[in-house]
């Protein structure tokens, strides 16, 4: 075995050296046993290679002036280097360009000399050194001889231990394979040679399951465990499945409505139709007393059709004349994101000798008083430092429109960029009052996220081996070295993790209870629900994933389970990517295994599986997701996936009949008696199902 980083047998910078100066180098251990032939010992005549000898060491000269001038250098590196990490922030911030520090800002850490490395290096003695070995690449290194003990040697034989082609020497050297060598330099990076070329570093060949196993909460649970319930509808129905659980939703909307109660707020609750597409989920809601978001025309006409009362629509995002009219036509309350389509909506309304109609104005780029808060730029809404111009506009029209609130629209998970958000927006119904309008709300739009994994550890430890799989630490975790916005630039990890947050403890109805809590800065502290309750106003929110948390699962079967080219497990299922959009929406977890019968795998029922899922589509893109997702035990032919919670965007928000092939049928499933019964979607009615409210 051979003498790891920094021990007494190294020889140049990275050891103590031998020689005049310090210890004799002992002579070069044994080759390891990767590297020994097996079968009959070598001749005795046989010449032994020559030792090379040990590697001349810095003059004691040179090593005093290079300490000397590190007290110059170095401060003037480190004020070079800070000056450049601020500029590249101040790039990064302004310009939206991901340049990062210079790789070679913060090199001065690795030239300077402490000490004690002054001290090792004048003598020269091994319990100096001690204190510089690398523990991680010695563990590196007795695992890479593991792995590899009785592979065959290098074709141009056997080489002293620590010993490169050509006759250089090195310190913490493993034999890793035939014809490579693990080696570390002095900044501690593990590189793999071969003859004749330098490769990437030597890593194991397969990796340890890294599971993201999915929160189920009991409906679903119930559902995933009902035996051969779920096998029996895709029988029926084909693959993939869409299953959806309506009475979830409705149970979803009331912890919402309770978070209300607890600050003593009123208001409403709008579902962000977007989020699904589903009649029954819609139509379950309609039997409560929330009311839906639509943002296009189709959601409009869907909405009405399942039973919303015109008072409990919100119309929002972008919109087109006919959509503008079917909400003034049929009286809907519209959320406006400039003046022009104010003055649309205007000319609409007077040309039809339509009733007044309910107007909220959206707003954006948010600032106030006290530290700058970033906040993330919207396309929705106009900049709240243009307010006094919309405002002009609302009155000009106060004819046929009424202005009962303000609001925003922030694609971010900040509870902070949220609460400054609904700050300017009680700055501007305070402008509002002073002109003599009257609104009465604040919309805070949705975003309030869902909670997917059952466990933080695993997610923390997913993003981590992720990391180091990107800069090549490890073996890769995804389809081709796919780095989910992060990229290996020359050893620097660069870019940002383009996932959503799989686990989140505090999601849903938790988030907007914590966010209504979060002092108000620019008013003297108080909590946001205290300023809307002494100043009377209304909370409008608008939740789409976290209404429909828990709300359904998407079912493929296995068609197929072989081996890349590259050797791993590449199971094809009977569905497309856009069937279970989870790529798309940065969400991952990994999908729950069911047997023929409907029997749930679970850990211990065979060797654990890493496989890549792979579409039905004859294109190379296809993948259910990029990432490796590990499995209890290899799928079989013929098994079904079921892919939980995916009700919220990744079901059908962006699927197609690509190729001519069918998209996923709709089904609405309720437990009654302790079994559960179904319907097709579009044939689900609260007041008709078995069970259901008459």
């Amino acid at each position: 075995m051979s003498t790891p980083l920094g021990g007494p047998g190294g020889h140049g910078a990275y050891g103590p050296p031998g020689g005049a100066h310090g210890n004799p180098a002992p002579p070069a251990p044994p080759a390891p046993p990767s590297l020994q032939k097996p079968g009959p010992a070598p001749k005795p005549t046989a010449k032994p290679r020559p030792d090379p000898g040990p590697a001349l060491r810095r003059s004691r000269t040179g090593l005093v002036a290079q300490f000397v001038l590190q007290c110059v250098y170095i401060p003037v590196w480190a004020l070079i280097a800070i000056s450049l990490t601020v500029l590249a922030i101040w790039l990064d911030v302004n310009s939206g360009a991901d340049v990062g520090p210079p790789e070679i800002a913060f090199g001065f850490v690795r030239t300077g000399i402490s000490w004690r490395r002054l001290r090792a290096e004048w003598g020269g003695r091994a319990e100096d050194w001690a204190p510089f070995t690398e523990p991680l690449l010695v563990e590196r290194f007795a695992k890479a001889e593991k792995d590899t003990c009785g592979a065959r040697r290098s074709r141009s034989g056997p080489r002293a231990s620590g010993q490169l082609p050509g006759g250089r020497r090195r310190v913490g050297v493993k034999a890793v394979g035939s014809g490579k060598w693990l080696t570390a330099n002095r900044a501690g990076r593990v590189r793999t040679h071969v003859e004749g070329g330098l490769l990437a570093a030597a890593v194991p060949s397969s990796p340890e399951p890294l599971s993201l196993e999915p929160r189920l909460d009991v409906r679903l649970a119930s559902l995933l465990g009902a035996g051969d319930f779920l096998p029996s509808l895709v029988d029926a129905l084909g693959s993939p499945l869409n299953v959806l659980l309506p009475d979830q939703i409705a149970e979803n909307a009331a912890r919402f409505r309770t978070a209300y109660g607890t600050h003593r707020l009123g208001g409403q609750v709008y579902f962000a139709h977007k989020a699904n597409r589903s009649s029954a989920l819609l139509r379950r809601l309609a039997a409560t007393d929330t009311a839906v978001d639509v943002a296009s025309l189709g959601e409009l006409q869907h909405a009405l059709g399942a039973g919303f009362a015109p008072d409990r629509i919100m119309a929002t995002g972008p919109k087109n004349r006919e959509f503008l009219w079917l909400a003034a036509r049929t009286g809907v309350t519209v959320h406006a994101d400039s003046a022009g389509e104010l003055d649309e909506l205007a000319a609409l309304v007077r040309a039809h000798q339509l009733a007044r109609i309910r107007v909220l104005v959206r707003l954006s780029a948010f600032d106030g008083p006290g530290v700058k808060v970033l906040t993330r730029p919207s396309r929705f809404g106009t900049p709240a430092g243009e307010l006094e111009p919309l405002l002009k506009t609302v009155e000009r029209h106060a004819d046929v429109l009424e202005l009962t609130g303000v609001g925003y629209h922030l694609d971010t998970t900040s509870p902070e960029e949220k609460a400054r958000a609904l700050e300017g927006c009680v700055r501007a119904l305070d402008v509002c009052r002073s002109r003599g309008l009257r609104p009465r709300a604040v919309d805070i739009g949705g975003g309030f996220g869902v909670n997917y994994l059952a466990h933080a550890a695993q997610w923390e430890r997913y993003t981590s081996e992720l990391t180091a799989a990107v800069l090549g630490h490890r073996p890769p975790l995804t389809w081709r070295g796919h780095g989910y916005g992060l990229r290996n630039d020359a050893g620097t990890l660069r870019g940002a993790l383009g996932l959503y947050p799989a686990h989140r403890p505090v999601a849903g109805a938790r988030y907007l209870d914590e966010l209504l809590a979060l002092p108000a800065a620019s008013f003297g502290g108080r909590s946001l629900a205290t300023l809307l309750l002494e100043n009377l106003y209304d909370l409008y929110t608008e939740p789409g994933r976290a209404l429909v948390d828990q709300c359904g699962l998407v079912l493929a079967r296995v068609l197929e389970v072989r081996r890349t080219d590259s050797g791993e497990p590449l199971v094809r299922l009977a569905m497309k990517a856009d069937d279970a959009g989870l790529e798309e929406h940065g969400v991952l977890m990994d999908p729950v295994l069911l047997g023929r019968d409907g029997t749930r795998a679970v850990a211990g029922d065979g060797p654990a599986a890493g496989v890549y899922l792979a579409g039905s589509l004859c294109l190379e893109a296809d993948l259910i997701t990029r990432r490796m997702v590990f499995l209890p035990r290899l799928p079989r032919p013929g098994e079904l996936l079921a892919f939980v919670n995916t009700a919220g965007y990744c079901m059908d928000f962006q699927t197609s009949r690509a190729q001519h092939q069918p998209v996923a049928r709709k089904v609405a499933a309720w437990q009654e008696d302790g079994s559960w019964r179904w319907c097709l979607d579009e044939q689900y009615w609260p007041i008709t199902r078995p069970g259901g409210e008459p």
